[in-house]
């Protein structure tokens, strides 16, 4: 089979027999994305460089500089000084041989590495491929890998331990360990300037997972990893012990499951109505003062903190509607849905090796250069410019309310600190496009998310149950099984009767 795909204006060849995958037109350069070819082999042709890749190797892309055209796209099976059947051959086919998973992501090198080899007039040519890159939509774990930098040991390593030694949805560890960083960061006082405003690294997320996910199992393997104490009390349910707690530890972060109750309770319930209130100046940055009989006038200057919410998806779309979801109030928080894996379906690993998670995380966090107290973050020219196209590009194309948009594209800036973090930059204080460019593409995860759920509300009940049938099928089909309606009750509590089920089952089919 002999595919062309037009990038730039020149034709990349992809060659390849009974080869599964599917690509869109490449990408914008903020949303670079990785990808796997999951069969068969895969040349690709770059101004007279031609690369031969074998079945399961990344083709990823680095946005160094992506929109000034000065970072290349990565090729994760070329390396200096590894043979590319041992980078990245798949985490499936590697089982299968009976080896270890292969430890290493982002292994290979950019343009710089290959540019050398090509001659002077074809590095223009090359460089024109920046505009974009091909992305293959059925790659494993692609939206997760795509967003985490070459040398950025920290998150390559501790995702790598939740993909080998767990079958927890890797949005999960990602989300929780740069939720903790941020923790970390705000309780050094690290902050940026950014057009005469003081920006601190707080971030609000909620995570949403399939019931017995391990979203607190995973978030207590990284607190626990990274020393992190400026953690405020979960079990708060009151606006007056909220104020109480962080009185006590400003700068902190919050963690809480269940966060869909805590939303519609801040909507239906009084007295937790002015628990929203303050989070709504907490957001801001804005002096906090509550007066009682029994405390007197408690005033919290410059208060800030990161949330990091957990919920079962199901029970969130359940309890927030789509007119809560766009509302004001949520719209400050960034959204993830974390889904199982196909290639480590749930109950896949019986027993997580705790020890060993620790270890590795503890190690990466260890070898991170760390800022210093009260440093100042600045974002340069370079990265402005960045941001200001990213933002421009993606406001005009994603289906969902302009406002939530504009937030949500701001907390790149936010991102951006974290990246130069784990970049390990912690000693330069221009923020640089490099930083902007990882910080959009972990943004975009979350506007797609966004859109996920509003089609979701959009749904009929029917609808709903016909998608999840379907996606039981696949899941069944991928182990080997035939998906018959007994399986279909035992998966899904709206569906009651074999009769229902039946019927539903024979839509998915005859489609």
């Amino acid at each position: 089979m002999q595919k062309n795909i037009d990038v730039a204006g020149e034709k990349i060849d992809k060659k390849s027999e009974s080869c599964q995958w599917s690509c869109n037109d490449f990408e914008k350069p903020t949303m670079l994305t990785d990808g796997l070819v999951s069969s068969g082999f895969v040349n690709v042709s770059m101004g007279g460089l031609r690369v031969n890749l074998r079945p399961e190797t990344r083709i990823s892309s680095s946005p160094k500089k992506a929109l000034n055209a000065n970072a290349g796209i990565g090729l994760s099976g070329i390396s200096k000084t590894a043979n590319p059947r041992n980078i990245n051959n798949g985490v499936k086919n590697a089982k299968k041989r009976g080896k270890k998973t292969p430890r290493k992501v982002n292994a290979g090198i950019g343009l710089s590495g290959i540019s050398k080899f090509l001659p002077k007039t074809d590095k223009k040519l090359v460089n024109s491929y920046l505009k974009g890159l091909i992305f293959f939509k059925n790659s494993l774990n692609s939206r997760i890998f795509s967003v985490i930098p070459p040398k950025a040991l920290f998150l390559e390593d501790s995702i790598i331990a939740f993909r080998d030694l767990t079958d927890i949805p890797l949005e999960i560890p990602l989300f929780v360990s740069i939720h903790l960083l941020s923790a970390y960061l705000l309780k050094l006082n690290v902050s940026i300037e950014f057009k005469n405003q003081v920006i601190k690294p707080d971030i609000w997320g909620i995570i949403l997972a399939t019931s017995g996910a391990a979203k607190s199992y995973t978030e207590s393997r990284f607190e626990n990893s990274m020393n992190i104490d400026n953690v405020l009390n979960s079990g708060i349910v009151s606006a007056a012990a909220f104020i109480e707690e962080l009185s006590k530890n400003n700068n902190s972060i919050w963690i809480k499951d269940e966060f869909a109750q805590l939303l519609k309770s801040m909507k239906n319930q009084p007295y937790m109505q002015e628990l929203k209130e303050y989070l709504l100046k907490i957001y801001d940055n804005k002096t906090i003062s509550r007066t009682t009989k029994k405390q007197g006038e408690t005033t919290i200057e410059d208060p800030a903190i990161t949330i990091l919410g957990l919920n079962v998806y199901e029970t969130f779309l359940k309890n927030i509607d789509a007119e809560d979801l766009i509302d004001g109030f949520a719209q400050r928080f960034n959204y993830t849905i974390a889904k199982p894996d196909s290639d480590r379906p749930p109950l896949s690993v019986p027993v997580y090796d705790t020890g060993k998670i620790e270890k590795i995380i503890t190690g990466a966090w260890n070898k991170m250069p760390k800022p210093g107290e009260n440093k100042i973050y600045h974002i340069s020219k370079n990265a402005e410019k960045t941001f200001v196209n990213s933002f421009l590009e993606l406001s005009g194309t994603a289906s969902v309310p302009d406002s939530f948009i504009r937030r949500t594209l701001y907390k790149s800036l936010k991102y951006a600190l974290i990246y130069h973090i784990i970049l390990g930059k912690a000693d330069k204080t221009k923020i640089d496009d490099t930083d902007i460019a990882w910080a959009i593409r972990l943004v975009s995860i979350h506007i797609e998310d966004v859109k996920t759920m509003l089609r979701e509300y959009s749904f009929s009940e029917l609808e709903k149950k016909v998608s999840r049938v379907e996606e039981l099928k696949k899941e069944f089909a991928q182990k080997g099984r035939t998906l018959k309606p007994r399986d279909i009750i035992r998966h899904l509590n709206s569906i009651k009767t074999v009769s229902e089920a039946t019927a539903i089952l024979n839509i998915v089919v005859s489609d």
